[in-house]
């Protein structure tokens, strides 16, 4: 059955190698220039709340982000690498189901159930093997841009730790499922690509703030009560008065409009003497590996309920 597999799989499995070869490659030399630059700058000498102000620290900073913009399409096309992977590694059993071949094997003395295991184990973990080196290996490249950015920013959440191989295996499991399910090659691929899309960016976007409760904090003036590298998920959006009522930020601008021409001394003027403050909801960046835990169990979660569902289909539901 191992060699069944991998000859059914090859082409896609090579296509995936050659593909995983060309990123590390790419990765390697510019995560060297990335670290470089972080070097030749000094930019750890710069890190921390008290050198925002000094003007030397501005620059070199400035120009480290703009060598880490030049990166930004990478980094953005790199997000979409893991279900690129489980798409390629869910098609093969698609096509198989599509074309009725898997009914040869059954008739080889091969189980139906013996034939699932071997191959999803394969699957799974040549799927787990993938996610977790390229995921160790995006963390090392992105490290220099860590130390500025943090690493709750877009694009990096995302490529860091053990959610990359997360998901990976969610996309492995989407596309064994649908293909199990509909029996066609195209529409299986298309429907996951849908799917998955919709299911990581929600989560991203709706339920990955609210893992755990933010911090919340009062601002007024003066330097901010959180980090350079804090995760700040709501800011402006609450303001209370001094007797603690809650207020828009439609309701403060009527109060006191906002400065113009750069001119802030009225307006601050104005915030003190209605004894306005602005609530500031956020993330420390210590609740990284904390939030990086809870996503991937999310993911390996639903990766686990998914093949579940699909061996039960094709033991008992496909013919």
């Amino acid at each position: 059955m191992i060699w069944l597999t991998w000859r059914q799989q090859r082409l896609e499995t090579l296509i995936g190698a050659a593909l995983a070869f060309m990123v590390t490659v790419l990765i390697i030399r510019t995560g060297l220039d990335l670290r470089s630059a972080y070097s030749t700058l000094r930019i750890g000498s710069c890190l921390g709340q008290q050198h925002l102000q000094d003007p030397a620290c501005q620059n070199v900073l400035s120009t480290f982000q703009d060598k880490i913009l030049g990166l930004s399409n990478l980094s953005t096309s790199l997000t979409f690498l893991p279900l690129l992977v489980g798409v390629l590694l869910a098609a093969p059993m698609a096509l198989e189901m599509e074309q009725g071949t898997f009914r040869l094997a059954w008739t080889q003395s091969v189980t139906r159930s013996s034939w699932l295991r071997v191959r999803l184990t394969l699957l799974i973990a040549a799927a787990a093997l993938f996610g977790l080196g390229m995921g160790a290996l995006l963390t090392w490249w992105r490290w220099p841009a860590d130390q500025v950015q943090g690493r709750f920013v877009t694009n990096a959440f995302d490529l860091e730790g053990p959610v990359f191989a997360s998901y990976t295996l969610f996309a492995l499991a989407l596309g064994l499922t649908v293909g199990a399910m509909i029996r066609r090659t195209v529409p299986t691929i298309g429907l996951t690509l849908v799917t998955f899309l919709g299911i990581r960016f929600g989560i991203e976007s709706w339920i990955r703030p609210h893992y755990i409760p933010p911090i919340q904090t009062a601002w007024f003036s003066g330097p901010p009560p959180f980090g350079t590298l804090d995760w700040v998920v709501d800011k402006g959006s609450t303001w209370r008065d001094g007797a603690g009522h809650k207020l828009s930020y439609a309701d403060v601008t009527a109060l006191c409009p906002a400065p113009t021409g750069g001119v802030k001394d009225t307006y601050v003027a104005c915030l003190h003497s209605h004894r306005l403050s602005e609530f500031i909801y956020y993330h420390p960046a210590g609740r990284f590996w904390l939030f990086q835990g809870i996503e991937s169990a999310i993911f390996v979660s639903l990766s686990i309920a998914l093949l579940a569902g699909a061996v039960r289909w094709m033991r008992y539901r496909v013919t």
